[in-house]
């Protein structure tokens, strides 16, 4: 339809209810991992490649069996209607996220022309669209959060050469925006006719984390004691930060302020996207919630009976679903440390360019600006006694009142690599850092303890409990985060970064644990 008409959406997802048949083989084996797990090398996939890399994969100028979503929009952007069918389609274009970038954003008119005009225009419009369905989407309060992604690079041999930063642009989110219009539609479908269906939710923050974080903000001048912790501050501080050193840190520290989202048979609704309504639709070869939702729409298309106790089921099956998911977060997360090791163990005395994104009780924590991954550098190393603020935010010092702040830049040397601790350590050879008076200094360290760093060095501390009741900024043992603040005693050059400096040595002794895991 015209823009002054509104627009017509389909979503098309391959409907993989038709091949895995419920309570058979392929559906108790895909039950029981619940999702694919994504490795930055491989995937291990939730179901067997001859579904989710041929039948279920939608391929240029094939036939293949979906279930679409035709979504009306007014020209408010407004959902006017929903259809939901069972259907065939054939893929005219096959495109990547940076082709459609080249045509569409960057205007690349080789790339326009392979496209084809009918193509390259709609997806002009479709770009035009999913920025609008951004705005209104963070105009009825939903959080905006943007985390970065490493992206790892390998050789011939299979191993990796280098990471990067992810590049996530808008093409991507078009899609992301067409994914969770269409989530919307069907969990909106289950909830007006009162059929359960497993929803994806997420509950409202806890008041007193979400103060916490606030108070994290506020040290760094982002927000005002008074503020209001609303979607709409948040966004605005969020928007501030963007693109800058601090951006990585505090979003993170936000999303660990908030509940995590799960899978549930009962919606109480989904306040990071502030919706009453969501479910995940969209990624049935990979997520079994999806599948369970596609097999449950499909029964209620073709006005088949629904079983007994079905809520209970899901029940039961959402929960599974939200175990096999943590799970699998965990292993990757994981493998990104193991690949971090297997990239950084031939660079031991190699120094890099980085900032601080955190600290735990006894080490702080560098984001190397490339090869973009994250080391640790055991605070004893850095000669003296630093302590860290409640907020693991800073360490600073009594005596020489020199204080490391996240988000601060530092020149790391890499000092030694754990395979089986899977941790990449390093120490400080300089940091831009401040004095007590928060004017600038130059920060040398002189060492006073080589840089042994222990797997409890790791561990992330809940923060001390405040007044009557534990304000944390974060959520206890989140492996999704590393932990972050420390302790020691320095020594300082006051005057620009550049200046003439006597180079310390490095540190001596093994970064290993105090015992190595035995192979099994």
């Amino acid at each position: 339809m015209g823009r002054a008409k509104g627009w017509r959406l389909l979503v098309a997802i391959a409907d993989v209810s038709h091949y895995v048949a419920e309570g058979g083989p392929l559906d108790k084996e895909a039950l029981l991992r619940g999702t694919s797990v994504y490795f930055p090398d491989q995937c291990i996939p939730m179901l067997p490649e001859r579904l989710s890399g041929e039948l279920c994969s939608l391929r240029e100028g094939v036939d293949r069996l979906t279930l679409t979503a035709w979504i009306t929009l007014d020209a408010n952007l407004q959902v006017r209607e929903t259809r939901l069918a069972e259907s065939v389609i054939r893929s005219r274009k096959r495109l990547t996220y940076d082709e459609v970038k080249e045509g569409c954003m960057d205007n690349v008119q080789a790339r326009r022309k392979d496209m084809g005009r009918e193509v390259a225009e709609m997806l002009d419009e479709a770009l035009r669209v999913s920025r609008s369905l951004t705005a209104r989407r963070l105009g009825r309060g939903a959080l905006n959060l943007d985390t970065d992604e490493t992206e790892f690079v390998f050789g011939e041999d299979g191993r990796p050469v280098d990471a990067r930063r992810y590049a996530h642009h808008d093409a991507h989110r078009m899609i992301e925006e067409f994914m969770l219009l269409a989530n919307e539609a069907v969990a909106t479908f289950f909830t007006r006719r009162k059929i359960p269906t497993i929803y994806r939710v997420h509950d409202v923050p806890d008041p007193l984390k979400l103060e916490a974080f606030k108070e994290v903000a506020a040290a760094f001048g982002l927000l005002r004691p008074y503020d209001p912790a609303t979607p709409e501050v948040l966004n605005a501080m969020l928007d501030k930060i963007r693109g800058g050193p601090l951006e990585a840190m505090l979003n993170t520290l936000l999303v660990r302020s908030l509940k995590k989202a799960e899978y549930s048979a009962d919606n109480i609704g989904h306040s990071g996207l502030a919706l009453h309504d969501y479910l995940h639709f969209t990624s049935p070869i990979r997520r079994y919630p999806d599948l369970a939702v596609h097999r449950e729409l499909r029964k209620v298309l073709r006005k088949s009976p629904l079983p007994d106790g079905l809520h209970s089921i899901l029940a039961v099956v959402a929960k599974q679903c939200s175990d096999t998911e943590q799970g699998a977060a965990e292993a990757e997360r994981e493998n990104d440390k193991w690949k971090t090791c297997l990239l950084m163990r031939t660079r031991i005395g190699h120094r890099y360019d980085g900032r601080i994104q955190g600290f735990s009780l006894k080490a702080a924590f560098v984001r190397l600006e490339s090869p973009f991954v994250e080391v640790g550098v055991p605070l004893g190393a850095l000669g003296g006694e630093f302590t860290v603020d409640e907020n693991r935010t800073r360490a600073s010092t009594a005596g020489s009142g020199v204080v490391l702040a996240i988000g601060d830049p530092v020149k790391v040397e890499i000092t030694g690599v754990d395979e089986d601790l899977r941790r990449v350590s390093a120490w400080v050879v300089e940091a831009k850092a401040k004095n007590a008076q928060g004017k600038p200094v130059t920060f040398v360290p002189s060492l006073a303890a080589p840089a042994h760093l222990r797997e409890a060095d790791f561990v992330r501390e809940p923060l001390p409990p405040r007044g009557r009741g534990p304000r944390t900024a974060r959520q206890a043992p989140d492996p999704d985060r590393k932990a972050r603040p420390g302790t020691s005693k320095p020594y300082v050059r006051p005057g620009r970064p550049g200046g003439a400096q006597a180079r310390p040595k490095p540190p001596k002794g093994s970064v290993r644990g105090p015992a190595r895991r035995k192979k099994g």
